[in-house]
């Protein structure tokens, strides 16, 4: 009798033990999706812009990264993704042909600096558009990140040739037809009399390796179908766009043809023409870097300037 009493508590004890391990089962099981679904929801997908083989549009594909990781862990990684590819058939490596990529820079203050070598002999104006786009959408993403600067150097004695800054909306004006990309902007010019200002046309080719502020400097420069605003001694040494705002560093050779045209002439030619541009609100000058000087009588370069179409005819 005590024989039996002892093999049912057994088979009871047994039967409980076999229970709680069940039991235990079940509660890992449950907290280990728990712990996936906590995951998933602390990443921040990401859209990366490959081209397809033809170069004719983007293959974008999609990646999740930690929302904790820094913004120049972000950026790396991006970086990573953007000229790296295992698909080759479906997502191309968005670097034209005749460029090769060299390194990237982060100034901590929003700005990614891409650096290529480039030859023109073989590079496709349009494939290039495409890289810098690619580049730019995949990485102006990235929370904290304001613009993309493309350093190109020619093989050939290592000479920069763009150094422009880029956001998501420098393309806007570029349509799904990458090969026909060019658009009309109205540009404004000094006339005879030097003291009022008249409208005139250029076209903006969105394939060319020049910013579309480049375009239209050199449009008001060199046309002889007006008088420019820039003489030809003057040399522009840089020009770009960020946060809507267009910077220009001019020579200071500008400074000796102060009273060749009325002042305000000479600013708002190239004002209104800059602000056409989708991306352009204002305009700061520079002179050798500095806008700590006054052109012509009261016109103060520490300002930023914006449209003024009082002067045109």
């Amino acid at each position: 009798m005590e024989k039996r009493i002892m093999h049912i508590i057994s088979g009871m004890l047994l039967v409980v033990a076999l229970l709680s391990m069940t039991g235990c089962g079940k509660s890992g099981h449950a907290e280990s999706q728990r712990t996936d679904t906590g995951t998933d929801a602390g990443m921040q997908t990401y859209s990366v812009y490959y081209m397809n083989q033809k170069w004719t549009e983007f293959s974008v594909y999609d990646t999740k990264i930690d929302q904790l990781e820094s913004t120049e862990n972000v950026i790396d990684k991006l970086m990573n993704l953007l000229i790296s590819t295992e698909d080759e058939q479906l997502y191309k490596i968005p670097v034209a042909d005749g460029m090769t990529y060299q390194r990237y820079s982060y100034d901590g203050k929003g700005l990614v600096t891409i650096m290529f070598n480039l030859d023109y002999d073989t590079a496709e104006n349009y494939q290039i558009l495409l890289c810098k786009m690619a580049f730019t959408k995949t990485l102006c993403q990235v929370n904290g990140i304001s613009g993309v600067s493309f350093e190109l150097s020619d093989l050939i004695g290592e000479k920069k040739v763009d150094t422009s800054v880029y956001n998501a909306e420098s393309f806007s004006t570029i349509g799904d037809n990458f090969m026909e990309a060019s658009y009309s902007v109205t540009i404004y010019t000094p006339d005879n009399t030097g003291k009022r200002l008249d409208k005139q046309t250029t076209e903006i080719d969105a394939l060319s390796y020049k910013a579309p502020e480049e375009q239209i400097m050199e449009a008001l420069r060199n046309s002889q179908e007006w008088k420019s605003p820039i003489d030809k001694d003057v040399d522009i040494l840089d020009i770009y766009v960020l946060d809507r705002v267009c910077y220009v560093n001019f020579s200071k050779t500008f400074l000796d043809h102060v009273g060749d045209y009325d002042d305000k002439v000479i600013i708002y030619s190239l004002v209104d023409s800059l602000t056409e541009l989708s991306d352009v609100d204002g305009v700061v000058f520079e002179v050798e870097g500095s806008q700590d000087l006054v052109y012509g009588e009261n016109l103060d370069f520490s300002e930023t300037y914006t449209a003024n179409y009082s002067m045109c005819n």
